[in-house]
């Protein structure tokens, strides 16, 4: 895009220019249609504070068979709300929140770090 305010001959060239410069051609009379508009913008942001989550209620704990390296494992299905700190949780396991799913394979373990992150390291510690 040009810089300034967006105008619908200037966008047309600068599309135009783009597409014969990427395909060797270009059809400046063909109608064009914007399908996918990105942005990106840098700057500076302050770090976020980093807050300890409190504990909610959890979902009672749970396990079926999941398959890790082709075969069927009695894991451990478990809601995130209910890992409390320094206890952790190990491997085979699956960890359930809102917004994700995380797969603890065996061998490994996850226990949460401070801000509440899942910290997810391979053995006993």
């Amino acid at each position: 895009m040009p810089a300034g305010r967006a105008d619908k001959a200037a966008v047309r060239t600068a599309f135009d220019d783009a597409y014969l410069r990427q395909y060797g051609h270009a059809n400046p009379e063909a109608r064009i249609e914007i399908v996918t508009i990105r942005v990106m913008g840098i700057g500076r942001l302050d770090r976020p504070v980093m807050v300890t989550p409190r504990n909610g209620e959890a979902a009672p704990a749970r396990r079926r068979k999941v398959h890790f390296d082709g075969k069927p494992v009695t894991t451990a299905i478990v809601d995130r709300a209910g890992i409390k700190r320094g206890a952790g949780v190990r491997g085979p396991a699956i960890v359930e929140e809102p917004t994700a799913t995380t797969i603890i394979p065996p061998g490994w373990r996850v226990a949460l770090a401070a801000g509440g992150h899942m910290l997810i390291t391979r053995g006993r510690r």
